[in-house]
């Protein structure tokens, strides 16, 4: 086997003994610590862009260096390998040695991704450890593949000590990503294809996943216009005079914790959050009860005020907490 694989070489000029020994040194002093760098600084790119509602709607974030294995048979195909005439020409041939996965709940929370990801350098340094390559985009969300696999990739540059690594980063939804597992998409993904039957019912189980995510769209559009109604007041509510400052001396138990959680909330802002958002984290923290009546107050806004007299809250058709000033 050992010399069958090295005649793989041909013109290229390296074979699997010296690949297998570059790799096991590449992967560790490069990519294994060059993808806990990227994951690690994806993450507080995410924390900092989102806010906590979004962020939960981030179901998993989880990352993998290809094995040697499978590197190798990539590195085999002749679409690779007449581009490679050293062992050291594989990272800039093969964008896919470290990968990042994100799994969402929706649809809409893979743009909310890709707007998050928008503001990131062309090029990684050391103020900012992780750079987007916008030209490296595959959107296979509005093109899927031929087997039916949808999701959206595209890299990311991240410096390991002086030498630069490409990441691939895959974004799917939940029902993306159980396709994915179903139908183990990666060990059928060969050259030679899939056999038929594979091809038709994975094709199939794609196309209805699909139409669950559609439908999942809808319902998590209608959830979200019943959080904006939440925080909204009628003109008779505006016009009730405002409740007094909430004392946890006098109002103590739940109310007083809730007031506690929205001031240290409030505190922290460095940039405006949405009441929206804001009354999420009270009902997922105190129940969903919570906004029968909001602690006594009638509405959300009017709980926010008693808790938080000094805050700010913004005019228009989404209000948001203001930052202290």
């Amino acid at each position: 086997m050992g010399e069958r694989n090295d005649n793989l070489a041909g013109s290229s000029g390296f074979g699997y003994a010296e690949f297998g020994s570059w790799y096991d040194t590449y992967c560790t002093d490069v990519l294994q610590p060059a993808l806990d760098r990227a994951m690690d600084a994806l993450q507080r790119e995410l924390d900092d862009a989102l806010p906590e509602r979004d962020i939960a709607r981030i179901r998993s974030l989880s990352g993998r260096v290809k094995s040697k294995r499978r590197t190798w048979r990539k590195v085999s195909q002749p679409r690779y390998r007449r581009r490679m005439n050293t062992v050291d020409d594989i990272p800039s041939v093969i964008d896919d040695l470290i990968g990042v996965r994100l799994t969402c709940t929706n649809l809409r929370d893979i743009e909310t991704v890709q707007v998050a990801l928008e503001n990131l350098p062309r090029t990684a340094g050391r103020r900012r450890p992780l750079g987007l390559d916008p030209d490296s985009e595959r959107d296979y969300i509005e093109n899927p593949k031929q087997s039916g696999y949808r999701g959206w990739h595209i890299n990311l540059n991240v410096q390991q000590d002086a030498t630069p690594v490409t990441c691939e980063l895959q974004v799917r939804t939940v029902l993306q990503d159980s396709w994915g597992e179903l139908t183990h998409e990666d060990t059928y993904s060969k050259a030679g294809g899939s056999p038929p039957l594979v091809e038709v019912l994975s094709t199939r189980m794609a196309d209805l996943l699909a139409t669950l995510d559609d439908i999942a769209e809808d319902l998590r559009n209608e959830l979200d216009r019943i959080d904006e109604a939440i925080v909204q007041e009628t003109a008779v509510q505006v016009d009730e005079p405002d409740e007094p400052t909430l004392d946890p001396d006098v109002n103590p138990g739940p109310a007083a914790d809730a007031a506690d959680l929205l001031l240290e909330r409030w505190s922290s802002l460095d940039r405006p959050l949405e009441l929206s958002s804001l009354a999420w984290a009270l009902q997922h923290e105190f129940g969903a009860e919570v906004s029968d009546d909001w602690f006594g107050y009638r509405t959300f806004k009017r709980f926010l005020r008693a808790a938080i007299p000094d805050g700010e809250i913004s005019t228009g058709r989404r209000a948001y907490l203001l930052p202290p000033s």
